[in-house]
This record gives C-alpha cells, sequence and structure tokens, in this order.
C-alpha cells in the first residue's frame, strides 16, 4: 500500500533535516550508492555555500541565440573559467512557455530560484525528480539510504513555489532516475553529465550542452512525458516502471553507419550502440568516464586496442577503488588509462561521461555500466558535428593530461 504524507509535511520534514544534517555533517546518499548502483559520488555539501566572485567568461564555444537575448554556449566544461550554474538558469529565465527537467538532484541556488521564477511567470515547469533524494530518511524497510539534506530541501522550495513535481525510481534493487536535462519551450534540449548541484559546478570535472534543435527535443520530450506518467507525487512511494522508453530519430551519420539522435534507458539500446561505436572506429577511442563496468563495452576495447586503434581512457579515482575488477581487465588488455581527482584539489570527482569514436561523440547521463542500461533511467546523446567532436577531445586531452598513470 503507497503511504502518502501532507505536502506541508514533506516540506517541513526536509527544511528540518537540512539542518540536522549540517550540525550531524552526514554523507551524502551519492557516497553510499555511487560504485555499486552506477550513479553519481559527488560529494555535496549540506552547508550553506560560499559567495562565490563571478568568474570571467571564457571565449564560447559554438553560440546559438537564447531567446531571453544574449547567448548560449553550444557547450561547455567545468573548470574552464566557466560556471555552467549561470548558464542553465539564464536558460531557464530565458523560457517563455515551459521547463520540463529530469533531474537525479538539485542543490544549487540560483537553479533552483529560476525554476520558481519560471513558475512564477505562469509557464508550465515540471520537475521529475529521484525518488532517493526526495527523501527526508530511510523507507519503512530501512532500505533507502539517507537523501542529501540540501537536495531535500530544494524539494521543499520547489513545491512551495507552485512547481509540479514528481519523483521515480529505477527497476531492479539499485535503479535511480539518474538523468539530468531540461527541455525548454519545446525546441531547446539542455544535457550531459552535470548534475545541477554546487559540487558538479566548482569541484567535479563536467560537461553540459545546449542544443537550439526541435526535432531532437521532442525525442526527449517524449522520453520526459513516458517517465512523466510513470512517477508519483513527493512523499509517496512510487511503483516499479515497465516498459520500454521511446525511441530516438535518425541523427548522425559516422563510422559508417547511421546512428540515433539519442538512446535512452532503462532497457534501451545505449550499452550496445556503445560497444558497436568501439567495435566499428578505426583510429581513435578516447573515453571520460566515471563509473565503468560493462562487459560488452571492456571486450569492444579489447579489441580496438589488438587491432591498432589509438584508444585511452581516464577514469575517476573514487570509483577505481570499488572498479578494481575492471582495471584488472583493462590492464590485461593493454588498454591505456589513467585517474582523475576532479578539479584540482577540490575534493571532487571525474563526472564526465563522454566517447570520442574517430567522428562520433557520445555524451550525457550514461555511465559505461550494465546497471545504467537494464535499471536506471539515463540518456546518451550522439552527435558529428565537428564542433562538439572537436570540442570533447581537446577537452579530453586535458584531464588526460593532468591525470595520473596507473
Amino acid at each position: 500500500m503507497k503511504s502518502r504524507l501532507p505536502l506541508p509535511v514533506v516540506v517541513l520534514s526536509a527544511l528540518a533535516l537540512s539542518a540536522r544534517a549540517r550540525a550531524a555533517a552526514l554523507p551524502s546518499i551519492n557516497d553510499l550508492a555511487g560504485g555499486f548502483f552506477g550513479g553519481d559520488a559527488a560529494i555535496e555539501s549540506t552547508s550553506v555555500p560560499p559567495v562565490r566572485a563571478r568568474k570571467p567568461r571564457p571565449a564560447p564555444s559554438p553560440s546559438q541565440p537564447s531567446r531571453g537575448g544574449g547567448s548560449l554556449p553550444s557547450f561547455i566544461f567545468t573548470g574552464r573559467g566557466a560556471d555552467v550554474s549561470e548558464d542553465v538558469a539564464a536558460a531557464i529565465d530565458s523560457a517563455q512557455s515551459s521547463v520540463h527537467a529530469a533531474l537525479y538532484t538539485l542543490t544549487l541556488p540560483n537553479v533552483a530560484d529560476a525554476l520558481v521564477r519560471a513558475r512564477g511567470r505562469g509557464l508550465d515547469v515540471r520537475v521529475i525528480y529521484d525518488y532517493g533524494h526526495s527523501q527526508s530518511g530511510k523507507d519503512a524497510g530501512g532500505s533507502q539510504p539517507m537523501a542529501e539534506a540540501a537536495s531535500a530541501e530544494k524539494i521543499g522550495q520547489l513545491v512551495s513555489g507552485g512547481v509540479d513535481v514528481r519523483v521515480l525510481r529505477g527497476t531492479g534493487a539499485y535503479g535511480i532516475m539518474h538523468n539530468k536535462f531540461a527541455v525548454i519551450d519545446g525546441g531547446r534540449l539542455e544535457t550531459g553529465s552535470f548534475n545541477w548541484t554546487t559540487a558538479a559546478d566548482t569541484k567535479n570535472h563536467e560537461n553540459a550542452l545546449f542544443r537550439e534543435d526541435a526535432g531532437l527535443a521532442a525525442d526527449y520530450a517524449a522520453y520526459f512525458d513516458w517517465m512523466w506518467a510513470q512517477a508519483g507525487p513527493v512523499g509517496e512511494t512510487p511503483g516499479k516502471p515497465s516498459g520500454q522508453p521511446p525511441s530516438c530519430a535518425d541523427g548522425p551519420t559516422a563510422l559508417g553507419r547511421a546512428w540515433p539522435q539519442c538512446s535512452f534507458s532503462p532497457n534501451g539500446p545505449t550499452e550496445q550502440l556503445l560497444a558497436e561505436a568501439i567495435s566499428r572506429a578505426q583510429s581513435r577511442v578516447h573515453i571520460a568516464m566515471f563509473s565503468f563496468t560493462s562487459p560488452a563495452i571492456i571486450s569492444a576495447l579489447a579489441d580496438a586496442k589488438n587491432r591498432g586503434v589509438d584508444v585511452l581512457m581516464v577514469l575517476d579515482r573514487s570509483q577505481s577503488r570499488t572498479e578494481s575488477a575492471t582495471l584488472t581487465k583493462l590492464r590485461s588488455a593493454g588498454v591505456p588509462f589513467r585517474i582523475d581527482a576532479g578539479l584540482g584539489g577540490s575534493g571532487g570527482v571525474l563526472h564526465d561521461k563522454f566517447g570520442v569514436f574517430d567522428d562520433l561523440l557520445e555524451t550525457g547521463s550514461f555511465n559505461y555500466t550494465t546497471n545504467a542500461s537494464k535499471n536506471n533511467f539515463e540518456n546518451a546523446y550522439f552527435t558529428a558535428d565537428p564542433s562538439f567532436v572537436d570540442g570533447y577531445e581537446a577537452e579530453f586531452q586535458k584531464i588526460y593530461a593532468e591525470g595520473a598513470d596507473q
């Protein structure tokens, strides 16, 4: 039987939890879940973040007009003189009719404020939130880890501000709603590895992209609607999802075939598409990945290395402790990899999830794990646009140069 808490209790309990967590310095749910569940292990501070001076704007990547006047970068990386949260907030502030976001977690004050402002302008603002991050404690069976306090607090802010929020969990024992994307006005997409959190903005290696593409946004909107129909109200335990996610329209032609412009989980084709991209690559396979355990992808990498492809990987240091078997397999296959610990000296993580396969780029929320394929709600975006491929390749080279050999 589903239990439902009155909405004011949910909001107040989230605010009370935040205060208790600040006093007790509770660990993040990400610390408990990340490596084993194919989720995120970025540590979020539960204290009020310090005020940061506005960083100078870097030279932009190829830009596109913003509906609010100004421009947004087509893609952006943390730690390169950029503040990704300001671009996300600006995209929300530019919205004219709707903002539909699927978020694993949210702690950024400026982005939460932008969502509430959008609702205050009368826009259709909907947020699907990971169930675990909406909770103020353990479930009745004691199996739900303690949610991160600042994340629960932001849920309260959104609900109090009139935002329509639903919660969703993945399939299996460890499935999560791991997406981090937004469809704005039905025609603009924001996606990438970037959780809408303070740690993502200040500590982690992350990427985000903005696309003004009605067809691409329509595919993500269909996926959002499919998730929305299976999600439940805040304060309820949602049922287990079922069915296949919607498929995507044809996208780039690269590596001798046409690829879909996107791919969704759970039970979508992303893992198989990635293994095929690696198997078709002739010159380079360069991967920056937070969590990596997929046997199919490991096998494809070994084969690519054996046929002379330039295979390089940079992986997160914190995940390497729980994924030692994967690292052993990579070493046995002769695949070179380095380990990175986030932005220099920040205590963060390498949270990117992207691969460059000759002239094809894949990025999104999808960690290269079987759990991400079968149990989590995830998205992957594919493009052969040279500006994207070259931009992400340049970022890979920077991260790889900063990494430590293993």
